[in-house]
């Protein structure tokens, strides 16, 4: 959506109030762990927009790719397995989100910081258990 200036404004028109201007859809960052997750985060609360979008797409666009496209979009992003590896994903990078802030601090010692990649690993473990 964020290439499209067209696809941009009918995110906007199917958004729910700020819900498009707080929560950008971007491409997901291979090193940032706070990109990831509020890329993450923007596709689980714009999530029903999106569907929205996607579905006029697929109804009124007169490009044949676009619609293949919007189609083959919304199959994949309404998959069981697709759900629930976004809300674990979710947990997880939320999670690690708040550590890395926490280990980023200039005033953490070394104790602390053992203790935080200590909770890191078991909350992983305990979400791997359930």
């Amino acid at each position: 959506f964020g290439f499209s200036a067209p696809n941009w404004a009918l995110l906007k028109a199917f958004g729910e109030g700020n819900d498009v201007k707080n929560y950008t859809l971007k491409h997901l960052s291979s090193t940032r762990w706070d990109s990831r997750h509020k890329s993450v985060q923007a596709l689980i609360v714009q999530y029903c927009s999106i569907l929205r979008s996607l579905a006029h797409l697929k109804l009124m666009s007169l490009n044949a790719d676009v619609r293949r496209n919007a189609t083959r979009i919304t199959e994949n992003i309404t998959s069981f397995k697709f759900i629930v590896l976004l809300i674990l994903w979710e947990q997880i990078l939320c999670f690690i989100y708040a550590v890395s802030k926490q280990l980023q601090s200039k005033s953490i010692n070394l104790s602390t910081a053992t203790v935080l990649l200590k909770e890191t690993v078991d909350f992983v473990l305990q979400l791997r258990r359930k």
